[in-house]
């Protein structure tokens, strides 16, 4: 992969914005928590019921996703900064000139890194990693993924044979999430512009794929956290289409009273019909020119928080 410079990846980030038709300030990469109370990551602990979680400290999410995606603490921002510098030294002798006359193309002063020295760092820890194009892309042994947009970085981890943990540094806790949310996950980031890699290879043995009652322990502790819908039979926060929203776009997709009956029993039904109930209206709100742009995100900031 061809190493681009700071500027070069602000400029394709851009880009990728102005063909999303997003212009916003990328405050979706945010949990709503972490935009009332910013988390702490020097002060937090990084266990949680067994799930390793670091959480944000400075500019660090790139280090934060690494170590949270491999469940321990393999990397540091020193480490990285001398990949970068390594990157930086290869780049320079193939230009024949000094690494000192030009400005890191791998690290910025804050401690944000490129994608190169991500996937140089995973490779040196024995990891492939391997951009995604689709979902139709994820293979069935995979167990782990990161995720970037802009200059955040955060990882999913698959624990077990079917939970996956949204692990992102700026949550105060791990979010669980079925196989077929994560697909859901998957499609909507994509839609939104994320860059998704699959990270490949032996990852490190978890504690909890060898005792399952502290793994339910771990899933249930998510739950009962309201970080995000469970799939097991843990009743979830929130009520699937309960309560008075307002329109998005001139008109609501209905859902079929059978499909809506099943899901009040079915948390992951639940989140995979609200997850495309949403992605209709916002295709609807696209479309619509009499909607203004400005109206339909602060209706949307007024439903959803």
């Amino acid at each position: 992969m061809p190493i681009a410079s700071m500027k070069e990846l602000k400029e394709r980030e851009e880009l990728k914005d102005k063909m999303t038709g997003d212009h916003h300030g990328g405050d979706d990469d945010v949990p709503k928590e972490a935009l009332e109370m910013p988390v702490d990551g020097e002060r937090l602990p990084t266990d949680f019921h067994g799930i390793y979680h670091e959480k944000q400290i400075g500019a660090l999410c790139a280090v934060h996703a690494l170590n949270n995606l491999v469940q321990a603490r393999w990397f540091d921002e020193v480490g990285l900064a001398e990949v970068a510098r390594d990157l930086d030294r290869r780049e320079a002798a193939l230009l024949s000139s000094p690494v000192a006359d030009h400005e890191s193309q791998n690290v910025r002063g804050d401690g944000f890194f490129s994608v190169q020295v991500i996937l140089q760092a995973l490779q040196r820890a024995g990891l492939a990693c391997g951009q995604l194009g689709s979902t139709a892309n994820r293979e069935r042994g995979d167990a782990g993924y990161i995720l970037n947009r802009r200059e955040h970085w955060f990882a999913l981890r698959r624990i077990g044979d079917r939970h996956w943990f949204d692990l992102n540094s700026m949550a105060k806790t791990p979010q669980e999430m079925s196989p077929a949310h994560v697909d859901l996950f998957l499609q909507a980031h994509f839609e939104k512009g994320y860059s998704v890699f699959a990270v490949r290879g032996a990852f490190p043995s978890h504690r909890l794929e060898r005792d399952a009652g502290a793994l339910a322990a771990a899933v249930a502790a998510c739950a009962s956290s309201g970080a995000a819908p469970s799939s097991s039979t843990t009743k979830p926060a929130t009520q699937a289409f309960s309560g008075a929203g307002r329109a998005l776009a001139p008109s609501e997709p209905e859902v079929d009273p059978a499909l809506a009956a099943a899901a009040a029993a079915d948390p992951e039904l639940a989140a995979a019909i609200a997850a495309s109930m949403e992605d209709v209206r916002a295709k609807k709100a696209k479309t619509s020119a009499a909607d203004d742009r400005d109206a339909i995100r602060a209706a949307r900031l007024a439903r959803f928080g």
